[in-house]
């Protein structure tokens, strides 16, 4: 059975902390909705303030706690733009009644005209703000990888030539580039967290790996750790025949044949499921061609680009450190082409067809 991606964004709260959440927020709905009639109906009172005030303060932690809940939009954010309308509403009422001196009616019905105005905005703005918010997680993704890319590019001033993207010598077990490169994204402390005699599932790694690590995180997406607890990467090297990494081995710069700017080198690939500290990449000779391309799991894409973005593309990396938006339907032929760094035609495998 093949199942489509992204399909549905999983959710970020277990089934207990969904209804607790909705519970908790449409008490607070509720009972700020009660002091809000009961300032209408009698003169407000300064305990009436002072509740106001503190959600009106608890207002941007909720609407930000649940953003990134099913998505940019969750029903739940409904109530925490409610909560904060209805207080400041209150506040309006408390002033009005405090410094006019107007009459309760004359109050009651400025007040609903003011709520409808601010339930109106409110319509109107919120759709933007879930735009706004989907730029702004894809402009992250992006400086993201250009700055995995840049510490590449520091590695190679100090190497001369790119890093594996499978480190293999001194008889120990295989490790990751993105652990490699850690000192070059000022995380020497993680480094030195990592234990280079032992495997990247062993034990001995496993608080590293269950280390949320943001650099090589894509803010889109929610699928964030495996069943052990450890997080995955949402960029991958581009392996395989004639690419920067030609059997797992650094190319330099210099060695590319058909430009920097024109050869892949790092990509999206959130469907792939790989461990952050896991010494696994893309491989263009094993993995099939394609974008988001349909898995045999929920949430998995073999393909060799995926992401959770909400215009179906992936986010790449070139070989000088330009960045590019890959739609989903890229011609096989275009990212044959990009992912190889020395001209010709590299080895495909049959599974390039599927």
């Amino acid at each position: 059975m093949e199942y489509p991606f992204p399909g549905v964004n999983p959710p970020l709260y277990t089934s207990a902390q969904y209804w607790v959440t909705h519970v908790g927020l449409i008490a607070m709905t509720i009972l700020s909705l009660a002091v809000l009639l009961h300032g209408i109906c009698a003169e407000p009172k300064r305990w009436h303030v002072r509740a106001f005030i503190a959600l009106i303060l608890l207002f941007p932690f909720f609407v930000g706690s649940l953003s990134g809940v099913e998505g940019d939009f969750h029903i739940s954010q409904v109530y925490g733009w409610a909560i904060g309308i209805i207080s400041l509403a209150g506040l309006i009422n408390w002033v009005r009644w405090q410094r006019l001196h107007q009459n309760k009616p004359a109050a009651g019905v400025g007040l609903f005209v003011c709520f409808v105005l601010l339930l109106v905005i409110a319509s109107l703005v919120m759709p933007e703000v879930a735009h706004v918010r989907e730029f702004a997680r894809r402009a992250e993704c992006v400086n993201r990888m250009r700055q995995a890319a840049l510490a590449m590019h520091d590695y190679h001033e100090s190497f001369s030539r790119l890093p594996d993207s499978t480190i293999v010598h001194d008889d120990r077990p295989p490790r990751s580039w993105r652990v490699e490169l850690l000192p070059y994204l000022e995380s020497e402390h993680t480094r030195r967290g990592y234990h280079d005699n032992a495997t990247w599932d062993s034990p001995e790694n496993l608080p590293i790996a269950t280390t949320s690590f943001s650099a090589y995180a894509c803010p889109n997406n929610n699928d964030v750790r495996d069943s052990k607890g450890r997080y995955y990467t949402s960029m991958s090297a581009v392996t395989g025949p004639k690419t920067c990494f030609e059997n797992n081995k650094g190319i330099k710069l210099d060695e590319i044949g058909d430009g920097s700017s024109n050869t892949l080198l790092l990509i999206e690939a959130c469907g792939q499921q790989i461990v952050w500290t896991e010494p696994r990449d893309i491989d263009i000779s094993k993995d099939p061609i394609g974008i988001n391309l349909p898995g045999n799991r929920p949430r998995s894409s073999p393909g060799w680009g995926s992401s959770y973005h909400k215009n179906g593309g992936i986010n790449a990396v070139f070989a000088d450190g330009s960045t590019r938006s890959l739609p989903a339907t890229t011609d096989k032929e275009v990212l044959r082409r990009l992912a190889t760094a020395n001209g010709g035609e590299p080895e495909y495998g049959n599974s390039w067809d599927r």
